[in-house]
């Protein structure tokens, strides 16, 4: 076969291979699963926006000081400035608000209810998923035996077939017959192939892990166990999905969206840090009387420092923390799904290749029996229902040449985007 079967692989032989039940499959993607930590995090900033609306209770604390200049007020403005220095504290105690803080606390309370439940609503659908997945895994499992004697069986007779050609026992059309048999049994080879590092790549995402998996049979009869080890590509294969995992990783919109998205609540919570640091302004302000010469001017500077908000900043800060790490965790969330449909997209472009050529052959199988049973209605030795039969499958072997061509462009166009090169 053009690849060694990702299944074919011994539990005896294979010392670090390890068991996995649903339930312990379930159990590492509730642990593993960036999405899932995302949830905390928004728990956690939703617990916080409590605490911060109670802080509306807090007393707050402000130092304040100003330095003016301003003329004497009624004569002319070149009789001369004087000047004040004032200090204090400042400092505020909430009573009671109508619609205050505790209004703004009940409904961060409810968004803690709400972050909750929609935590437990992904945990059952991860649950859900991964309990899906297993069972492919396993039916791709139960398969491996039944390919392997398939692809046997039909290598055998492909070869009696060509040694009957090689003595005149076969005739064209036969061998011809004989090459689509082998090629459809080839496609189902590649295809239970593509399909089982599919199901492994997917149940590598949903596990929320980054390293493969290769199934072996365990010889259960029912689907509650895998055992698994590290997976086993062809090469080839192998570096064509590193590299374009590469290059999804690379020009993915979304994962820049997130960078922006994680330095933006980077700067937030440096503000929320800052709100209690000192300030300085410089005022000023001019007033005339009339038309006449005289006036007012003053001006200064003030300083103030809030020196306590009640632990609101404090909240604050932590709540944008919160947000940043639930982003770097949406954004590796988002990068693991780019991986899967890098890997769906590129199995997929390979079964497309692999059902293309099949269709071609197909195809020529049947313009080569159209032409004989054309040259026999010109004998005499077939009817025209019998030409009209063969006209029909040659017509319909082209059709499925045509929507093949079409599949590969297709499938090549969607692992361009998902490599993000399409704009």
């Amino acid at each position: 076969m053009k690849r060694i079967l990702l299944f074919l692989i011994s539990i005896h032989a294979s010392t670090c291979a390890t068991s996995l039940t649903i339930g312990e499959a379930i159990a590492a993607a509730k642990k593993h699963r960036p999405n899932l930590q995302a949830l905390e995090y928004k728990i956690r900033e939703e617990q916080l926006k409590v605490k911060e609306a109670w802080t509306g209770y807090l007393p707050k604390l402000q130092l304040v000081s100003s330095l003016e200049v301003a003329s004497k007020q009624g004569v002319d403005l070149s009789s001369g400035f004087g000047s004040g220095l004032n200090a204090g504290v400042q400092g505020q105690q909430l009573i009671y608000q109508f619609g205050g803080p505790q209004q703004q606390a009940k409904i961060a309370q409810a968004n803690v209810g709400v972050a909750q439940y929609d935590k437990a609503t992904q945990e059952q659908a991860v649950a859900y998923e991964v309990t899906k997945t297993f069972i492919d895994c396993w039916v791709l499992q139960q398969q491996q035996d039944l390919i392997t004697q398939l692809d046997a069986s039909s290598k055998r007779t492909f070869g009696r077939s060509k040694q009957e050609r090689d003595v005149k026992l076969l005739d064209k059309q036969d061998f011809l017959n004989s090459v689509e048999t082998r090629t459809l049994a080839n496609e189902q080879v590649v295809n239970f192939q593509e399909d089982a590092s599919l199901a492994q790549a997917q149940l590598v995402f949903l596990l929320g892990t980054n390293h493969g998996i290769n199934l072996v049979d365990q010889g259960a009869g029912n689907p509650t166990t895998l055992v698994f080890s590290p997976i086993s590509l062809d090469t080839n294969d192998r570096e064509a999905v590193k590299t374009f995992v590469a290059k999804a990783l690379k020009n993915r919109s979304e994962l820049k969206s997130f960078d922006k998205k994680i330095e933006a609540e980077r700067h937030t919570a440096t503000q929320a840090k800052l709100s209690n640091a000192p300030s300085i302004s410089l005022t000023g302000n001019s007033m005339r009387a009339g038309r006449s010469n005289s006036g007012q001017f003053a001006g200064g500077i003030s300083f103030s420092w809030p020196v306590f908000d009640g632990t609101r900043s404090r909240y604050l800060e932590q709540e944008a923390d919160a947000r940043a790490t639930a982003a770097m965790l949406q954004k590796e969330q988002a990068a693991q799904q780019i991986i899967l449909e890098v890997n769906q997209a590129y199995f997929s472009y390979n079964k497309s290749l692999n059902g293309q050529q099949t269709r071609r052959i197909t195809m020529k199988r049947a313009e080569s029996l159209f032409n004989r049973r054309e040259q026999d209605h010109k004998l005499g030795l077939i009817t025209q229902t019998t030409l009209e039969e063969a006209r029909y499958g040659l017509l319909q072997a082209k059709n499925n040449w045509l929507l093949a061509q079409a599949d590969v462009a297709q499938k090549e166009a969607l692992l361009q985007y998902r490599c993000g090169e399409i704009s």
